[in-house]
């Protein structure tokens, strides 16, 4: 008897429940001033506004539909209108049942090429002829929100434009600072060059020729520095309060920006290289204030040749080219190779071979070139760029292509390739050895491509979707320079000599945002 009052009673409430409405409610996080029109089951609209909310450019706005709907029944949504210009995604409660989850859906929207190279003002834009090197970083709930530059253009907070300097800018709050300053305050007195941003947005590392960044810099040469909010600038090719003897270039950094590999052909940094001019691979660890040499002879220990390093979010993983012969067995080729480090392995691994181990072909480039691997945020994938021929099936385009190695397996993937495997008609990435970018699981890749038969013209941009096999393209309007990608592929940061950005009539560095994540500051 008690078990069917019991029911009865869920029965009635259940009942009581379904008789009601409520109001599908959520969020809009976009750009002020940004409206979208969304539409429930294809009959009710509801305009989105993102509205001011202190000094932010990126805002989260409540929203609620002004009729209710009853209870307990699906619900389907889909945006209706989208301004020119913008992506939107409703990536939250695209389909649900109403008066379950209230505040449930998510909608974020995004400038789909935004200017990033002007001042905090919007009055001064660095343009693609004199402002480089883009770097984004972020992560989770701010992923893409934090980016990086080198300028030359004057006036960008309070620059000379006499010296490439580096610069940093806040998307969501719009602000761009200059940080390759002295603790005094004053800009560089040499250029600046090569900035990284680390993955969680809070530390840039560049090189510069500059003198005054740091009290005790007199050795005369390129040193590596990196910048945080809270220390300001601080050199890293250094140990002890000695500056390295020789230069040092070419910085990557891990996550948390403690981490930092460079090249330097100094020997006074570490053991194993005294005496040595020989460019190599170091990591030096900025908590513990000790620097490692990572490119070093797998029988004794002397450095013997690396560069071009990549390292991966931890920081436990580090990519790098080398000519050398003796970092592992049998490596016999006689070529450049890429290898990788893993800080719970003191063997290195060679990864740029052909199937079976077997070793790779020269293909049509030098023997001695450079080549500059990306090594996944994960650590569990590598992409570089090589014209050997035997490193996969049906490779015979006589090209240069992206390759994605998994360090795992060993096992190798061509990725500059159409949906139905169609090879590239010309090289990819367009730069010889150029970097390519790649997201934070390796699924995610984009660069740049001299092919003409893969989606746009030479000399733009492409994305790879390793888990869908698609390629589609980031640009269509020109020469574009080498790319980078946040955390989870939601941006690509390049520059390029277009006016992408419709609010200005400039060219320069610029982020896409591809809509295959949720917008920056989406934060649930």
């Amino acid at each position: 008897m008690r078990n069917i009052l019991v029911c009865s009673l869920l029965f009635i409430s259940q009942l009581s429940w379904s008789q009601t409405k409520s109001k599908l409610t959520g969020w809009y996080i976009a750009p002020v001033g940004v409206k979208v029109t969304i539409q429930k089951d294809s009959l009710t609209d509801l305009l989105l506004d993102a509205k001011p909310n202190g000094s932010d450019n990126i805002t989260r706005t409540p929203f609620a539909f002004a009729e209710s709907f009853v209870n307990g029944l699906p619900y389907t949504l889909k945006l209706k209108s989208v301004p020119p210009g913008i992506t939107a995604i409703i990536y939250k409660g695209i389909r649900g049942t109403t008066g379950v989850s209230p505040d449930f859906i998510r909608v974020g929207a995004d400038y789909t090429y935004e200017l990033q190279s002007r001042s905090t003002d919007n009055k001064t834009f660095g343009t693609f002829y004199d402002s480089q090197s883009p770097a984004i970083g972020g992560d989770f709930a701010e992923e893409g929100r934090y980016v990086a530059f080198l300028s030359s253009a004057a006036n960008l907070d309070g620059s000379t434009g006499k010296k490439r300097q580096i610069f940093y800018r806040d998307r969501k709050t719009g602000a761009t600072t200059l940080i390759s300053k002295s603790q005094s305050g004053e800009e560089a007195n040499g250029d600046c060059m090569a900035p990284v941003i680390a993955g969680d947005g809070k530390s840039v590392a560049f090189e510069s020729y500059a003198t005054n960044l740091a009290n005790d810099d007199n050795n005369s040469v390129r040193d590596v520095y990196v910048w945080t909010a809270a220390k300001g600038v601080q050199r890293v090719s250094a140990l002890a309060g000695a500056g390295a003897n020789g230069e040092s270039y070419e910085p990557a950094i891990s996550g948390n920006g403690n981490l930092i590999a460079f090249s330097s052909g100094a020997s006074n940094l570490t053991e194993g290289v005294n005496g040595n001019s020989t460019i190599n691979v170091f990591i030096r660890d900025m908590n513990a204030g000790t620097v490692k040499l990572v490119s070093a002879d797998r029988l004794t220990g002397a450095g013997v040749g690396g560069s071009a390093a990549s390292i991966s979010d931890d920081g436990t993983r580090l990519a790098f080219c080398s000519m050398s012969a003796s970092l592992t067995e049998n490596d016999n080729n006689g070529l450049w190779d890429i290898f990788v480090y893993d800080h719970a392995n003191p063997v290195l691994k060679r990864i740029s071979v052909a199937p079976g181990g077997t070793e790779r072909v020269q293909g049509n480039e030098s023997a001695s070139r450079v080549v500059y691997p990306a090594i996944s945020g994960n650590g569990a994938y590598v992409a570089y760029a090589t014209t050997a021929g035997n490193l996969v099936p049906g490779d015979n385009n006589n090209a240069q292509d992206v390759f994605l190695c998994e360090i795992a397996t060993g096992q190798t993937a061509r990725v500059s390739v159409d949906a139905a495997g169609k090879e590239g008609n010309g090289d990819s990435p367009a730069g010889q050895g150029e970097r390519v970018a790649i997201s934070m699981d390796g699924s995610m890749l984009a660069f740049t491509t001299a092919a003409t038969n893969l989606g746009t013209s030479a000399g733009n941009i492409l994305l790879y979707d390793l888990v869908n096999k698609k390629i589609r393209p980031v640009t269509k309007d020109g020469y574009a320079g080498r790319p980078v990608i946040s955390r989870n592929g939601g941006y690509v940061f390049f520059g390029i000599g277009a006016r992408l950005d419709g609010r200005y009539s400039s060219s320069g560095l610029f982020t896409y945002y591809t809509g295959l994540t949720p917008c920056f500051s989406c934060n649930n």
